[in-house]
């Protein structure tokens, strides 16, 4: 490292670099450096522990976060992008859903996109990694000066595709959406949380419509550490346990480029959930999943409530308990 450390230092001698570029390429190269060992072997499947966020493409930011402060208690801790892409963060964080300007980031371009996060996170490595096993990857510095508030190390944000073009990404399991070479530093205040109707515990899951659910499952299956307990509408639809759970991904068979996430509410009430979004004017619907329906099938086991509805944007949205792990029963805790 002091080799490098060195090489930045003969930069700002020369004048080719500013003090303050000086002084946030020697944090970045210390922060390298103190990387667990671990990074140094790290290999596929790579062991990610949380449904760190998702982005979603909005036309009007502002219209769209006042959409969701209405109902749920998501603050605004940080944004990127000059503040043009604000991350509602979820209870205390870091979990998050960001709310991408399509102006900037077209439907197209941004499709659907999840992060994971992982312990021991070397983005140098991890990109490595994928580009050795085939799998095209890149880490782009996020600009600190463009955060809000700013910071003064910029972030690699690491992100690649899956076999239908999805956007992924894989970060510290602490990301925040906020500034530092991790992504981490983000100023949450307790006091400052937004009050609300209905209390977000967890970013659920995410639902990732594919092509071809088995090809999928087998890349999703070589990337990343998840585990297959429990399969939905009569095993068509397995479920990608991340860490420990509750957290997954599950992967539905289709042609659709459309968003779907699952929030995880607090004190879940199907009934008075709904009451609470029809209040507020929003098409809400209550189903119940068939627990019969489950792979492999939980016997005696009821089925699950789920509240979908559509957001202002047209992304889908459903309201679950948030202990809720893709399986059956009252909460859908019960995967096997």
């Amino acid at each position: 490292m002091q080799h490098v450390l060195e090489r930045i230092e003969e930069q700002l001698r020369a004048g080719l670099i500013s003090r303050r570029k000086f002084v946030a390429l020697s944090a970045m190269a210390t922060a390298q450096a103190a990387m667990p060992a671990f990074a140094q072997g790290t290999s596929m499947p790579f062991p990610v522990i949380t449904l760190n966020h998702v982005s979603i493409p909005v036309a009007n930011p502002p219209k769209t976060l006042e959409f969701y402060q209405k109902i749920f208690d998501f603050s605004i801790f940080t944004s990127q992008s000059n503040g043009k892409v604000p991350a509602m963060t979820i209870s205390g964080g870091p979990q998050s859903v960001m709310l991408a300007d399509s102006n900037i980031y077209p439907r197209e371009r941004l499709k659907h996109h999840s992060c994971l996060g992982m312990r021991n996170f070397d983005p140098n490595v991890v990109v490595k990694t994928l580009n050795a096993n085939g799998i095209e990857a890149s880490a782009r510095p996020r600009p600190a000066a463009a955060s809000v508030p700013p910071g003064t190390i910029d972030t690699p944000e690491l992100g690649f595709r899956d076999p239908d073009g999805l956007a992924l990404q894989i970060q510290a399991a602490d990301y925040c959406g906020g500034t530092g070479f991790l992504g981490n530093e983000c100023k949450f205040d307790p006091a400052k949380r937004t009050k609300s109707l209905l209390v977000v515990r967890t970013l659920n899951s995410v639902q990732h419509y594919v092509s071809n659910v088995d090809r999928s499952l087998a890349f999703y299956l070589k990337v990343f550490d998840v585990k297959v307990r429990t399969r939905q509408a009569k095993g068509a639809v397995p479920i990608l346990t991340i860490g420990d759970g509750p957290h997954f991904i599950s992967l539905h068979e289709g042609d659709s480029i459309g968003h779907h996430f699952t929030l995880g509410i607090e004190n879940f009430d199907a009934q008075q959930a709904l009451k609470v979004l029809k209040s507020q004017g929003v098409a809400a619907e209550l189903r119940m999943r068939p627990a019969a329906e489950q792979r492999p099938i939980v016997e005696g086991a009821k089925d699950t409530p789920e509240i979908k509805f559509l957001d202002p944007d047209g992304i889908g949205v459903t309201l679950v308990d948030w202990r809720n792990a893709g399986g059956v029963g009252p909460i859908g805790s019960i995967v096997a």
